[in-house]
């Protein structure tokens, strides 16, 4: 098959000739798509490649197209499926803590942290003082975090406790510390105890930590909704 020769214009023709089976089709005006009849130009193309396909592997430059393995399509699996594990560990901030001077009223702050706990699906555990929580959090049934919330003055500080199925360990192996500590003059204090070394943690916890810090506003400003909603008559 080949293109019949159209003129060069400024504009995209509407249709382009094809000549296929000794007729003359347009790409636009096709009407039948068997074998010996006029096609879309889209399909006249991916015809021609499968008749040069099957014409290579009857030469036998090619052999016929094998089906994948177990093993091979396991391991594509594995590398496009997201994984828990799949991301890079952060360094953890032990203690995160935010300012809300200017949007949540002081005298309104603990009520806040406790309505944004729950809607952050956070367990409050203990109430330790009027202004101190004791809070947990689990995801997927395995993915667990303790913290504890503590309010001064205006600003909410949120305290890392312990955690499982979090990647929570030390950021550097013993080697690594070894390799690092031979390089630099001021020796770090994991250089004469790898336990000092900085911890990571998966960081999901650090986007929980920041969503439940970024629902205190909102959550303050239902709660003075609610209280300045009218009464019902006769209450």
């Amino acid at each position: 098959p080949h293109r019949a020769m159209t003129p060069l214009t400024g504009t995209r023709p509407q249709a382009v000739a094809v000549h296929w089976g000794g007729r003359l089709c347009s790409r636009c005006s096709a009407r039948s798509s068997d074998a010996g009849g006029c096609r879309p130009e889209g399909q006249a193309r991916a015809w021609r490649a499968r008749q040069a396909l099957a014409h290579t592997r009857k030469l036998g430059r090619i052999g016929p197209m094998k089906p994948l393995s177990l093993a091979v399509v396991l391991a594509l699996l594995v590398g496009v499926a997201p994984a828990w594990s799949a991301s890079p560990a952060e360094p953890l901030d032990r203690t995160i803590t935010r300012e809300y001077a200017d949007l949540v009223p002081a005298e309104r702050l603990p009520h806040a942290v406790e309505l944004a706990l729950a809607i952050q699906h956070w367990s409050l555990l203990e109430r330790v003082s009027p202004n101190r929580w004791a809070a947990h959090r689990q995801v997927r049934d395995k993915h667990d975090v303790w913290v504890e919330i503590e309010i001064a003055a205006d600003q909410v500080s949120v305290r890392y406790q312990r955690s499982e199925n979090l990647n929570d360990s030390a950021c550097y192996t013993r080697s690594e510390i070894r390799g690092i500590c031979s390089r630099i003059s001021k020796k770090h204090s994991m250089c004469d105890d790898p336990e000092q070394a900085s911890r990571c943690i998966h960081p999901a916890y650090g986007e929980w930590i920041d969503d439940l810090l970024d629902e205190i506003p909102f959550a303050a400003r239902q709660i003075e909704v609610i209280s300045n909603a009218p009464r019902p008559v006769g209450d």
